[in-house]
């Protein structure tokens, strides 16, 4: 949300949507509250924990995805799903999330916790149709080529016959 309030304050017009479950209630009030403070309601969407058709609607609506984690998780699958449903990646790439892009081709780094580089990235995604596109794309195609059931399953065998 502070990167979206500084691409409001440079002009740059974004729709944000933000959608899971409550888990910490005042977390979610915050949020709320920074929106009203900083005329932010309109431009964000706050949605419910969504199933896997909602899921999928979600991820037609949108042209990209940021993968905000501060903390390591073991693998990214919010961000691996969305890559391979068309969407173009800004993570911050902390834990496995590493692993799913490459900065630069199938996705965008940018530094936990910095709000600044964040909108930074967005911005350029948002002036650059054909970086986008090529994010967009590359995303895809390496979820579909590194992640996919086959593949797992292929590296689990290897594995195994060590």
């Amino acid at each position: 949300l502070e990167a979206l309030l500084q691409l409001k304050r440079k002009g740059v017009e974004v729709h944000f949507m933000l959608a899971g479950g409550t888990f910490q209630v005042d977390y979610a009030q915050q949020l709320r509250k920074f929106c009203t403070n900083y005329e932010l309601t309109g431009q964000v969407d706050f949605l419910p924990q969504l199933d896997r058709g909602q899921l999928a609607r979600f991820f037609q609506l949108n042209h990209v995805c940021v993968f905000p984690s501060l903390h390591p998780e073991a693998f990214g699958i919010v961000a691996a799903e969305a890559m391979a449903s068309g969407l173009a990646l800004v993570s911050t790439g902390v834990g496995g999330a590493s692993e799913v892009f490459e900065n630069g081709i199938s996705g965008l780094h940018y530094p936990a916790g910095n709000s600044t580089a964040l909108a930074e990235r967005l911005e350029r995604l948002a002036y650059d149709p054909a970086l986008l596109l090529r994010l967009q794309q590359a995303g895809e195609q390496r979820v579909r080529r590194h992640f996919s059931v086959d593949t797992s399953v292929n590296q689990l065998e290897a594995l195994v016959k060590i």
